[in-house]
């Protein structure tokens, strides 16, 4: 959910990476925000892993903005069906979170808390479940419409055993994947691996 220094502002918005910034001052603001409150913890390795990032970007970024660029005009679409909820625009921005290169990512921020009526709303239950719902749904037409030859795209994750001497750069380069992504989806703090910790590698 998100947050403004206007009560009066609301509705849904939807963003994608932008490797050149942010669209507008907002969404500046808060990337700031979201990435500083990402990188707490975060290792000496995924500083240096920021600079293999910005190659890679520059060499696989625009299929893969293009790819994220027709899920957020899903999502949003989507949310638009949410009663009481209005849209506002598809953004784009430097968010920690969305900077992988292994498929198509998009940070949704629902509504405004710090507007009454949308807090309101959003503490209902039928309303979480609806707006679940809707991302979900959000998910099955994307495989639909942009999946390999109209199937369903399924994601697998790679499952890797820490051996010893592993770090998590080198298990970056040897997955293809990044010391920020693999931080994320293994909910880790810091660089210490253990010898047979089993790590989900996206």
């Amino acid at each position: 959910a998100n947050s403004a220094r206007s009560s009066k502002a609301r509705g849904s918005e939807v963003y994608f990476l932008s490797p050149r910034g942010a669209t507008d001052q907002a969404a500046a603001e808060l990337a700031n925000r979201e990435n500083a409150a990402h990188m707490v913890g975060m290792d000496a390795g995924a500083i240096a892993d920021d600079v293999m990032m910005s190659i890679l970007m520059d060499l696989q970024s625009s299929g893969i903005l293009r790819r994220s660029g027709q899920l957020a005009e899903l999502a949003l679409g989507e949310l638009g069906r949410v009663d009481g909820l209005p849209t506002r625009y598809i953004k784009q921005a430097r968010f920690a979170v969305l900077r992988t290169l292994s498929m198509p990512s998009i940070l949704v921020e629902v509504g405004y808390l710090t507007n009454r009526g949308e807090a309101k709303l959003l503490k209902r239950d039928s309303a979480q479940e609806e707006v679940g719902r809707r991302l979900a749904d959000t998910v099955i037409a994307y495989c639909q419409n942009y999946g390999e030859k109209g199937r369903p795209m399924i994601v697998q994750h790679r499952v890797h055993r820490v051996r010893r001497g592993d770090t998590l750069w080198e298990l970056a380069q040897l997955y293809g994947t990044s010391v920020a992504a693999i931080t994320q989806a293994n909910g880790l703090r810091g660089n210490g691996l253990r010898v047979g910790q089993e790590l989900v590698l996206p």
